[in-house]
C-alpha cells in the first residue's frame, strides 16, 4: 500500500496541465476547499450551538490528526519517514507544534467575536508577517521595495477595520496574532520539508507534531476552558447533541485534511505561490461567509480588502522579480 501511494504521487507529478503537474493542482484545489470549509464550519458551530470552546475544538482537531496519521503509519498506507535524531524532534518539531497550536487556537478564538469575512480581510496581512518571519528566522533581509509593499497591505486592513459593523478588538487581536504565528509556522515547516538531512513528508511531519500538540492543547483547555472537561453537566449536554457531534467530527476531519494540503502545497510550490493563492482565498472566503451568515460587509471594507490584496500582489511581483 505504501508503494502504491508513492507511485501514485510520482504518476500525478508526471501529468502536466498547462505546465503544472496534477499533484500540485490537486493539492492547491484541496487547500482552497478545506481552508474555506474549516473557517465556515467552525463559525457555524460557534453561531448555532452553545458549544463555545475554541481551544477544546482545536484539541479535538489534533486528536483527529493523531488518530488518522497513526492509522496511516500502523496500516502501512504511506511510506512514513523516520527521524534521524530525536534531538531534531525537540529542537525543530516541538517548537513548530507549539506555534501551530497557538495559531489555530487563537484563530478559532477570534471567530467567536468576528465574522469569517472580516477575519479573512485581516489575514491578508500575511505577507507582512511572512517577511518579518523570514528576516528573523532565516536572516533574509528583503530589499526596500518589499518593505514598501507592506504599506498598502497594512493600510487596507486598517481601512477595512475603520467602519467594520461587527468590529471587536479582542477578536481582531486574536486573528492578527494567529496570522503572525501562521507566517512563522509557514517559514519553519518549509525548512523542515526541504531539509536535506531529514526532508520529512507532510504526513510524517503531522504524525510527529500531533502528540505534543494534543498535550499542549489539553493543558490550554484546562487553563482557559476547564468547564468543558470538568463540568459533567456541560459534558453531557454537548455529548448528547448528535447534530453538534456531527459538525465537530466534520470540523476535525476537515482540519486533518487542511493540515495535509497545507503541507503538500508548501512542499510542491514556493512561498510566493502560496501567497498568491492566499490572496485569492481571501476573496472566496469572504463571499462564502456572506452567503452563509448573511452578515453585512461595508463598502469601505470592500475597498480596504481590494487595497490589501493589491498590496499582496505587488509584494508577490516584487518578490518574484528580486529572485536570483
Amino acid at each position: 500500500m505504501a508503494n502504491f501511494w508513492s507511485q501514485l504521487e510520482i504518476s500525478l507529478q508526471n501529468v502536466k496541465i498547462r505546465g503544472v503537474d496534477l499533484a500540485t493542482t490537486l493539492a492547491v484545489l484541496g487547500w482552497f476547499f478545506f481552508n474555506i470549509a474549516i473557517a465556515n464550519v467552525n463559525k457555524w458551530i460557534f453561531t448555532n450551538y452553545t458549544f463555545q470552546y475554541p481551544v477544546f475544538l482545536t484539541t479535538l482537531h489534533m486528536v483527529t490528526a493523531l488518530i488518522f496519521s497513526s492509522l496511516v503509519k500502523r496500516l502501512g498506507w504511506y511510506p512514513m519517514k523516520e527521524l534521524t535524531s530525536w534531538t531534531k524532534w525537540y529542537k525543530k518539531i516541538l517548537p513548530l507544534a507549539f506555534i501551530f497550536c497557538a495559531s489555530v487556537a487563537s484563530g478559532n478564538l477570534g471567530l467567536k467575536y468576528i465574522f469569517v469575512s472580516y477575519a479573512q480581510i485581516v489575514t491578508a496581512t500575511t505577507p507582512l508577517f511572512t517577511v518579518l518571519a523570514m528576516y528573523f528566522l532565516t536572516y533574509h533581509n528583503p530589499k526596500w521595495d518589499i518593505w514598501l509593499s507592506m504599506v498598502p497591505i497594512v493600510g487596507g486592513v486598517s481601512l477595512a477595520s475603520w467602519q467594520e459593523a461587527d468590529f471587536n478588538i479582542f477578536g481582531f487581536a486574536a486573528v492578527i496574532f494567529a496570522t503572525a504565528l501562521r507566517a512563522v509556522k509557514s517559514v519553519w515547516q518549509g525548512q523542515l520539508l526541504t531539509d536535506e538531512e531529514d526532508k520529512l513528508d507532510p504526513i510524517s511531519l503531522l504524525y510527529y507534531m500531533s502528540p505534543p500538540s494534543v498535550v499542549m492543547l489539553f493543558f490550554l483547555t484546562l487553563l482557559f476552558e476547564p468547564e468543558i472537561i470538568l463540568d459533567t453537566n456541560i459534558i453531557m449536554a454537548n455529548a448528547t447533541d448528535s447534530s453538534l457531534l456531527f459538525w465537530v467530527f466534520m470540523s476535525g476531519t476537515i482540519a486533518f485534511w487542511l493540515n495535509i494540503m497545507n503541507l503538500l502545497v508548501t512542499k510542491y510550490t514556493s512561498a510566493l505561490t502560496l501567497q498568491v493563492l492566499g490572496n485569492v482565498k481571501v476573496v472566496l472566503s469572504i463571499i462564502v461567509s456572506v452567503l452563509i451568515f448573511q452578515n453585512r460587509v461595508s463598502f469601505l471594507a470592500w475597498v480596504g480588502c481590494v487595497i490589501t490584496l493589491l498590496g499582496g500582489q505587488f509584494y508577490s511581483t516584487l518578490n518574484k522579480r528580486n529572485k536570483p
